[in-house]
């Protein structure tokens, strides 16, 4: 008979035998790994995205065609920065969604910048630095998120473990025979 409970936030799996700890242990240490994972490549994709937004404005480049080019690389560049962060969150977010559905919830999904078309003036060439700044703010808040996620991960699994040695220590006291008697 399985029966769901929360247990601080996450899920854990208890039958009339007590929780399935070595498979849940496992499950947990995967997501885990997996979580890390994720939190090192948006650790990259945000020092990638750092560097895009410092460019020269000069009036020369605003409005032409080398100009819009090198906009328009430096904006594919992020969007692609971008694109990976999200595809390695949307495959943690399902792991977590079989996991535990509230923890799941935590995560956040940085968005990708609107397509370029050209820079025209100085305000325009603001705009676009500005979006570029406020996308790595977007991948730092999926960054702490995910922090706050791998946290949660980590105390269930130290939590998870405790009961192991616990359920181990009182299996080998029910063998003993001797049962605390004093010789």
């Amino acid at each position: 008979m399985n029966k769901y409970h929360t247990n601080g936030g996450t899920m854990a799996i208890k039958t009339s035998a007590g929780y399935q700890r070595p498979d849940y242990l496992r499950k947990i240490e995967s997501i885990l790994r997996q979580a890390k994972d994720v939190l090192s490549q948006l650790e990259r994709s945000e020092r990638k995205i750092e560097g895009k937004y410092d460019f020269n404005s000069h009036s020369l480049l605003r409005g032409n065609f080398f100009g819009n080019f090198l906009r328009g690389n430096k904006v594919s560049a992020v969007n692609s920065n971008i694109d990976r962060a999200q595809q390695a969150l949307l495959d943690l977010h399902a792991n977590l969604l079989l996991f535990d559905e509230d923890l799941a919830k935590k995560i956040y999904l940085p968005s990708k910048m609107s397509e370029f078309s050209s820079a025209n003036g100085k305000a325009s060439d603001i705009a676009i630095r500005t979006n570029m700044r406020l996308k790595q703010f977007d991948i730092t808040k999926a960054k702490r998120s995910l922090q706050t996620v791998i946290r949660r991960l980590e105390s269930e699994e130290k939590k998870t473990r405790y009961e192991i040695a616990k359920e181990k220590e009182l299996e080998e006291y029910k063998k003993d025979k001797l049962k605390g008697k004093i010789n």
